[in-house]
């Protein structure tokens, strides 16, 4: 996959399979950005996914660069707070980079629920004290907003950039 511009945050080589791991989401998307913080069987399952849909790679490429130029234009417009909904493994631009360098003083918070998440985005984002990452569901908007990190990280009374970009692109099919 043809990769993004890489950002400041630290990249791995690719991991070796972990047999007993299964299929991320948010690592196949970083796959598919041509990051490095995915496993053998992401890499299996986007491979999967390609043969299904060739153009799956240049839609998550796409998605990432309208979630850059979102964050950039919002960032732009004086707001400095972001919630990214969803938001996968810190990649490529990650929205904390892309409003930092407009608003250094910029805050932001990750939303997601993979278990597998939260470890990589913790580690990737050590020092960097305008950003959070929480774990906690997207179906859940309440929980999100009332996370004890959500109300001390953010100004209740200031505008916030909230972006569940690319929230269906990965759902299970329901039958």
């Amino acid at each position: 996959m043809p990769a993004l511009s890489r950002s400041r945050s630290t990249v791995r080589p690719h991991q070796q399979s972990d047999d007993r791991q299964p299929t991320s989401a948010a690592r196949m998307y970083d796959y598919f950005l041509g990051g490095t913080n995915n496993l053998q069987v992401d890499r299996d399952a986007a491979a999967e996914g390609l043969r299904y849909d060739p153009d799956l790679g240049k839609i998550a490429q796409a998605n990432r660069q309208f979630l850059i130029r979102a964050v950039r234009h919002v960032a732009e417009q004086g707001v400095s707070q972001f919630l990214d909904v969803g938001s996968g493994l810190p990649t490529q631009e990650n929205v904390h980079e892309v409003a930092q360098s407009i608003n250094p003083g910029a805050r932001t918070i990750y939303v997601d629920s993979d278990p597998s998440v939260l470890p990589q985005a913790e580690a990737l984002l050590v020092g960097d004290e305008q950003t959070r990452f929480i774990k906690a569901d997207v179906r859940d908007p309440h929980g999100i907003l009332t996370h004890p990190d959500t109300l001390r990280h953010f100004d209740v009374d200031q505008p916030w950039g909230a972006g569940p970009v690319l929230r269906t692109a990965f759902r299970a099919r329901r039958r």
